[in-house]
């Protein structure tokens, strides 16, 4: 998509389906080119701080990306939603729970969800190229019933 100037504008987990053990991203009904004025648009629950200001830029999606990542993968939120003007202060200055990943793919998520755009990484394939570099070092402990 970005590599043909398209943001998706709606990136969260009821739009991503896994097709083939791939990831396929659907509903393009929000869709735009990056040339198009954005007014701003999405889900809430998944929505970069600059788009709450009624802005989007290239690095928009990742920031969503991230948040469907971490819902998937943990099972629940980025934020608690409580109400609407709680979850856009949330976005805007709250710092994620990510307390249960391994460091790795908390500090790839950090990154992607930096609120500064130009913070985040270059592209959403190198995110998660960073996500799975995390898990691969990741180290498992083993629980010995006699240890």
């Amino acid at each position: 998509m970005h590599r043909n100037n398209v943001m998706h504008r709606d990136i969260k987990p009821e739009n991503l389906l896994l097709i083939e053990g791939h990831i396929k991203v659907a509903d393009f009904g929000l869709a735009l080119r990056m040339s198009e004025a954005d007014p701003g648009s999405g889900t809430p629950r998944y929505m970069a701080p600059e788009v709450w200001g009624g802005k989007s830029n290239k690095h928009t999606d990742q920031y969503s990306l991230a948040a469907a990542y971490v819902e998937l993968r943990l099972g629940r939120p980025l934020f608690p939603q409580t109400d609407l003007a709680d979850l856009m202060a949330q976005h805007l200055k709250g710092k994620p729970d990510l307390g249960s990943l391994s460091d790795g793919e908390q500090k790839a998520l950090h990154r992607a969800m930096a609120k500064a755009p130009e913070k985040r990484f270059p592209s959403c394939v190198e995110f998660m190229e960073a996500v799975e570099r995390a898990l691969a070092r990741k180290t498992w402990r083993l629980s010995w019933p006699w240890s």
